[in-house]
Parts: C-alpha cells; structure tokens; sequence
C-alpha cells in the first residue's frame, strides 16, 4: 500500500511532540509491514523552512516539510497545489493509496479530503481527542470544533479512535473503526545497568510546558512530599523558551531550584535512561476534565517501556487497562495524594520495581507499535 499521513505531524522529524511521537510508530510499523509510507506536514506549512525539506527518516519512510510564508493565503495556495502534485505523483494505480489526517481546523480538514479525493485516495482520520471537550477561547473555535465533530466521519473512508469513549462518539457516522491506542517499542535495548534501579532517588514528569495548570498541581504535590522525604523532582520540559521560563520562575519563587530540576532537549536514549532510573513517573488526568476523559496520553506508553511505575489517576482510559498491580492508581485528585503516592513508593522501592515490570509487561502486549503496525496494515487493506 501507499500510505501517506498528512496533517498530523509539526516539524517532523526536527521537532518533539506526542503527535508526532504518534505519527513515527504508526508509520515504523507500517513500513516494516512492506507498505510505502510518507509523512508530510500540515498545509500551513513550517516557519522554519524557507524552502521544501525532505528525506528519509530513520526508519526508512519519507518525509516532507514545505515552507509557511507571510501571507497565509499564499501559503495555503503553494502548499495546497504542492500536497496535490505529490499525492498524484505519488499515485500507484495498481495498489491503494490512502491518506490519513488528525483533528485540525475544519477548514483544513475539508482541503486535506477535497485534495485526496481528486487524487483519488482514501481518507482515514486519527482522533485522539473530542474537540468539544477544550475550554474555548473564542466563539469561532467552538463552531469550528461543532462543525467538525458533526461531519468530520461523512466525509472520509474509516476512522482511528484512541480510546473506548472516543469510539462511543464516532459509532454514528457507521465507518469501519480500527481502535489505535497510546504507542511505543518495547524492544530496543539501551544497554542500562537494571541493578542500578534501586539506588534512583528522584521522580520525572514529562509535558509540555504550557500545561502551567498541571504543573503546578506536581509542584504542589512535591511540596508536600518533601516534608518527609529528600528525593528529587525531574521536570522534562518542551515548548517555547518564554513557557519554560515561566515554570523555571515558579521553583524559583518556591525556592525549590535545587529539588526540582528542569531538562529539555533530551535525545531518545537520554530521555528512556532518565525514565528508565526514576522512582516513578507522574501522569496526573484530572476526573473533572472532560479532555482527560477522551484522551489517552502518549506518554504513557512511553513511560511503560522504560519499566519504571506510573502514578495516575483512574479517569478515560485508564481503568481498562490499569490495575493496582501495574500501575500506582490515585483515587482522589488532590496533591495530598499523589504526594502520599510518591512517598509509599519511595519507601517501598522493591515492590515499586515489581510494579514497572507489570507495566512494560502490558505495554508489550497491549501498546507495542509492531503489533499495530501489522493490525493497522490489514485493517487499511480492507478499506
């Protein structure tokens, strides 16, 4: 098959985020499934390049950045006609060609499908949020999110939910549905020393730094830990400087700057080593935010792989795969808590490591991208 995934990347691959972290897996497992694969950016292209930029990844698919100009209109015009002459040039007529997008503005959503139904390709659409559920800003984004959630399924060929509840919202358009969950290898190995797990003395919480509200709920909860213990806070931090700044100001004024430490621009392999020798790793989903009910972190998978116990919250998708025995569950969303669930796992560090394990050992079998890559290949030949 030709599969090109368009749309659901940023800067990929110069840049760091969950959608793109995404979109690399998907297209790793379809690629080692023998299928064609391209990732190519958004229409409004990228400020970072002045020109087109491509090339093969790593992973032996191609990838295409195209340049974002002043005037948005003209941008949208040079890379709307560009998106098109790939896909037609790109066209095997003896094999199916698919396109797959993500949620984004509809009137981007609507160019993606017309462009890929004159080139005469299938649409498939990740969702891996329900846009409803943001806090607005704006009138025109809420009739914008309405406008897509009402018409989006219509419109295209199959749909890629990633969670249950998601599933539930898209039953409606009566498309063949394929659930996609949180993804991540579980078999590389980085050659760390496993008997080094037990001497760690600090917990990690990777975002991305404009999430200030969540944070600051960590920060709060590290406060709280420290009355009776020492170990550290590790923030992993992506996002524009003046965003990190701003969380750097806050460990500053709590004058916590030599127990909370900030990291940014990790490689892979720093990134997996930092997990890998934590206590623990903190995702927090708040049970009275409708997004965190829909959604399914990215993260997570990730920090299964690294065999290191997750602490969160039993809200969305979490109880259909989470138990106590692979993951640290916190009932009440409170600092308070997740405070008192750092310090059992401080103390009862063997038992914590008993707990990772648990939870590579489900991310292996149930959020391991090879596994997918293969679901998702027989799932687009069916289309």
């Amino acid at each position: 098959m030709n599969v090109i995934f368009l749309g659901t990347t940023s800067n990929y691959p110069f840049s760091f985020s969950a959608n793109n972290t995404k979109t690399e897996f998907l297209a790793r497992g379809l690629t080692e499934q023998g299928n064609k694969v391209t990732v190519i950016c958004g229409v409004l292209g990228e400020k970072q390049c002045a020109t087109v930029q491509s090339g093969n990844s790593k992973y032996d698919f191609r990838y295409v950045i195209y340049p974002k100009e002043q005037n948005i209109f003209k941008t949208l015009f040079k890379n709307t006609k560009k998106i098109y002459n790939y896909l037609k040039l790109n066209y095997n007529p003896y094999d199916k060609n698919i396109v797959v997008t993500d949620l984004s503005y509809f009137p981007l959503f609507l160019i993606y499908v017309i462009v890929s139904r004159i080139a005469k390709y299938k649409i498939i659409s990740i969702i891996t949020e329900w846009p409803l559920s943001f806090h607005f800003k704006s009138n025109w984004k809420y009739w914008d999110s309405l406008l897509y959630v009402c018409t989006f399924g219509k419109l295209i060929d199959a749909i890629l939910p990633i969670s249950d509840s998601l599933i539930k919202k898209v039953t409606k358009f009566s498309k063949p549905v394929l659930k996609v969950p949180i993804l991540a290898d579980y078999s590389t190995d980085y050659n760390i020393n496993k008997s080094q797990k037990i001497k760690s003395s600090y917990f990690v919480y990777c975002a991305g730094a404009g999430y200030v509200r969540i944070i600051q709920f960590i920060i709060d909860a590290y406060k709280i830990f420290l009355r009776h213990s020492n170990e550290k806070l590790l923030l992993v931090l992506y996002g524009k400087p003046e965003e990190v700044n701003r969380i750097r100001q806050i460990i500053d004024d709590d004058n916590l700057s030599e127990n909370i430490l900030i990291k940014t621009r990790l490689s892979n392999r720093e990134l997996f080593s930092l997990y890998h020798n934590a206590l623990g790793l903190l995702i927090p989903l708040d049970p009275d935010n409708e997004q965190d009910k829909y959604r399914f972190s990215q993260k997570i998978a990730e920090y299964l792989s690294s065999e290191t116990p997750i602490i969160t919250s039993p809200v969305g998708e979490i109880p259909v795969y989470f138990n106590k025995h692979n993951a640290f569950l916190v009932d009440l969303f409170t600092p308070e808590a997740y405070a008192e669930a750092m310090r059992y796992i401080s103390i009862h560090k063997e038992e914590s490591i008993i707990i990772g394990r648990q939870g590579y050992e489900l991310g292996k079998k149930e959020f391991n991208y090879k596994i997918y890559g293969e679901k998702l290949s027989n799932f687009l030949k069916k289309i």
